[in-house]
C-alpha cells in the first residue's frame, strides 16, 4: 500500500483492490475518448443544473504529492506515456467544453519552493499547500464576486512542529518514534 521514495518520502502505491497508484504515477492508462466525453457531458450536465440555481460552477481536481512532488519517487518508478490522466482530462475540456477549470499544479510546484506543500509521510497537503489552493480558487472566483480577495499568507503564522509520521506512516506502523516529521502548521 505504500511507495517508499527518496529521503523518507512515502507515496500512496495501491489505494484499494481496483485502484493502484503506482499506475496513474507511471501515466500507465490513457483515457479512451468515449470515457473523456463521459467526463464532459457528467461535468456539463452539472454546469447546467447549477446555473439553474444561480450557482457559479468550477471543476477543480487536487494533485496527488507525486505529481508535486515527482523528484522523490523511487528511481524504478517512471512513465508510459507522456500525458497524465490529469493533462488528457483538462486538455479535452479545454478544447471540448466551456466548464471552467482550475489547475493547481503549477500554484504548488511554485509554492514548494519556498515551503513544503505535503508532508513527506501523510496523502495530504500540509496547511500551506491547502492556503496555496485556497488563494488560487479566490483569486479565480473573484472575477465573479469582485469583492472577494484572499487573506494574504502574512495573516498567518507559520510554524514547524515535530509530530508523529502521516497516514502513510500509520499504514507501515512506524508513525511515532522512526517515521516522525517536521511539519508546516
Amino acid at each position: 500500500k505504500v511507495l517508499v521514495g527518496k529521503d523518507g518520502w512515502l507515496f500512496m502505491a495501491q489505494e484499494t483492490d481496483e485502484y493502484n497508484c503506482t499506475d496513474y504515477i507511471r501515466n500507465l492508462k490513457v483515457f479512451t475518448k468515449k470515457e473523456l466525453e463521459k467526463w464532459r457531458e457528467t461535468l456539463e450536465q452539472r454546469q447546467r443544473w447549477l446555473g439553474r440555481l444561480n450557482i457559479q460552477y468550477l471543476f477543480i481536481i487536487v494533485p496527488n504529492k507525486s505529481t508535486i512532488y515527482p523528484e522523490y519517487l523511487p528511481g524504478y518508478i517512471r512513465p508510459v506515456h507522456r500525458k497524465s490522466l490529469m493533462d488528457q482530462l483538462f486538455e479535452f475540456l479545454g478544447e471540448k467544453s466551456t466548464i471552467p477549470i482550475l489547475d493547481l499544479r503549477q500554484a504548488l510546484l511554485a509554492a514548494k519552493k519556498e515551503y513544503p506543500v505535503y508532508s513527506k509521510t501523510d496523502t495530504h497537503w500540509n496547511e500551506y499547500g491547502a492556503y496555496i489552493a485556497y488563494k488560487e480558487i479566490i483569486d479565480f472566483i473573484s472575477d465573479y464576486f469582485v469583492a472577494i480577495t484572499p487573506l494574504p499568507l502574512s495573516r498567518f503564522e507559520i510554524t514547524r512542529v515535530n509530530r508523529r509520521g502521516g497516514d502513510l506512516a500509520i499504514l507501515l506502523s512506524l508513525q511515532k518514534a522512526i517515521l516522525r516529521e517536521n511539519i508546516i502548521l
